[in-house]
């Protein structure tokens, strides 16, 4: 007993046919997938390392040795927590470390810790902190602080912030040398009590 077959146009079994198709675009799934994926790493990577970095579970050690000098803009009144006013102006001749924040980010609360540790011993060798607060509840700004214990000086802008000191992001951090001039910028968490940075300020100081 003969029995009937069902074929496609071109005679061929209809099972071959579709096992042709399943090779064919399986062979093509994998040659796209092999392109592909020697750049995936490498994406991945890079959006893990800025996430992480991001919510400070680790800290980058900057190099500021790698950047150029551009004119600081000391058009910028202060305020301190307790009413004092204060100008960038007030501070020009000295080294300044200008670090943009806020008590409610996660990263710049990250960095604060080496922040406060380099100031302890930094901060009374010829550099200005100025821990600029850009928080607008300044009650729950106090409270962290106290809650810390931080030592170092927070001010809140009297004015707009010049652009030289404006960023898509924060933290951010700045470095004023004696010339008046921005030597290093930074934006993003980092460890600013490593050995290298200390002696980039320290540098800056002696000059």
């Amino acid at each position: 007993m003969q029995t009937y077959q069902r074929k496609d146009k071109k005679g061929f079994p209809v099972h071959r046919s579709f096992r042709v198709w399943a090779i064919t675009v399986t062979f093509f799934l994998l040659v796209i997938g092999g392109l592909l994926w020697k750049d995936i790493p490498r994406r991945a990577w890079k959006r893990t390392k800025k996430d992480i970095q991001s919510r400070g579970y680790f800290l980058p050690v900057p190099a500021p040795a790698a950047q150029p000098a551009v004119d600081a803009d000391f058009n910028l009144p202060l305020h301190s927590l307790d009413g004092k006013s204060i100008s960038l102006q007030d501070l020009k001749g000295k080294v300044i470390f200008l670090n943009v924040w806020a008590s409610w980010c996660p990263p710049c609360r990250s960095e604060m810790p080496g922040i406060a540790e380099l100031y302890q011993e930094s901060g009374t060798d010829g550099v200005a902190f100025v821990m600029l607060a850009i928080d607008e509840n300044h009650d729950l700004l106090r409270r962290y602080l106290d809650q810390k214990g931080y030592q170092f000086p927070v001010y809140l802008p009297a004015s707009s912030i010049p652009s030289a000191y404006l960023t898509q992001s924060i933290p951010a951090t700045f470095v004023i040398n004696r010339q008046g001039q921005i030597v290093f910028r930074h934006e993003g968490v980092a460890d600013y009590n490593s050995p290298e940075f200390k002696a980039f300020l320290s540098k800056l100081s002696g000059q």
